[in-house]
């Protein structure tokens, strides 16, 4: 199931009209992209291609570059809050850690032998990762420190790191949450009902996160107490994605059946309320935070086209 979602591109190709969206750039790739992640808020795009190579381009000059990496990548990109490093990995189980400035692998990183199930980066040099069968872990680039967090039962999703870099939180499979210091020590597992979380992400004065699912809920974990405070109406179908940013985020929904993207929805904080975005999934395969709104890029014949949403 999670490397379904972890898999699946987000898209949206039509908004409905009470959304404004407007194209910002377009970049000619020369190649067609399987992944895609924006770094920066809408600073730039990096992608692998496929033939598994990385790439990376600035929206505003639209100039583009190739980072050489020592394995194919696997199809899973994550970029700091502050868009300077990326996280991918491998095709050898490996995790690299790459300067988009510098444009140069700064660390590569072995978890374990599973294949990697999400990864997140803070704006200095932690990097957490977790796995599909094992406990997840949390690495320091810049030295050879490594914690082991608790193992759940089975693996955890895609964990997150808080906007001071000093807490990480897990959505794993035995339907709990676990907030963790940069240390590894657990802080809190605070029980987020009968189906498993797939996406936790902070709000962004850390105070609070935010935890999306199976059951098509996002609930809210007050990140001191480690309870949950509120909890939204059923959104829809289970999430395939969770963005955040500012107030809002914005939440993409499978079909049951086919189990691909089928609707989006923008979930605001501080309302607990929610609106429809209406699309059909084509076309679209990144999604990220902007200084104002989120960011869509669209894939187009041998290039990509930038969309802002707010």
């Amino acid at each position: 199931m999670k490397r379904i979602l972890v898999a699946t591109l987000f898209s949206l190709s039509t908004i409905c009209a009470a959304q404004d969206l407007k194209q910002i750039a377009k970049l000619d790739t020369g190649v067609s992209l399987r992944a895609a992640a924006i770094c920066g808020q809408g600073r730039e795009v990096v992608g692998i291609d496929t033939d598994g190579k990385l790439h990376v381009w600035d929206v505003a000059s639209k100039a583009g570059a190739v980072i050489e990496t020592s394995e194919k990548a696997r199809g899973d990109i994550t970029c700091s809050p502050d868009g300077r490093r990326a996280s991918l990995s491998l095709q050898d189980a490996s995790v690299v850690i790459a300067d988009l400035a510098g444009k140069k692998i700064l660390k590569s990183l072995r978890p374990t032998s599973h294949a990697v199930q999400g990864m997140a980066l803070d704006n200095g040099h932690l990097v957490a990762v977790s796995v599909d069968d094992g406990a997840p872990k949390i690495f320091n680039d810049a030295s050879d420190k490594s914690f082991e967090l608790a193992r759940p039962f089975g693996g955890a999703g895609a964990p997150a790191i808080s906007p001071d870099g000093l807490l990480v939180a897990t959505p794993d499979e035995d339907t709990n949450v676990r907030i963790y210091d940069a240390s590894g020590k657990l802080r809190a597992t605070v029980d987020c009902g009968p189906l498993e979380p797939f996406f936790v992400v902070f709000s962004t004065d850390g105070k609070e996160l935010y935890v999306s699912g199976a059951d098509a809920l996002v609930r809210t974990i007050d990140v001191a107490s480690g309870k949950v405070v509120r909890t939204s109406e059923k959104l829809g179908t289970a999430m395939l994605s969770m963005i955040v940013s500012g107030d809002e985020a914005l939440l993409l929904m499978m079909d049951e059946y086919t189990m691909a993207p089928k609707e989006a929805t923008i979930w605001n904080a501080k309302t607990n309320k929610a609106r429809k975005v209406l699309g059909d999934p084509k076309n679209y395969i990144a999604a990220g935070p902007a200084k104002s709104g989120f960011l869509l890029v669209k894939q187009e014949d041998k290039a990509l086209s930038v969309w802002e949403l707010k």
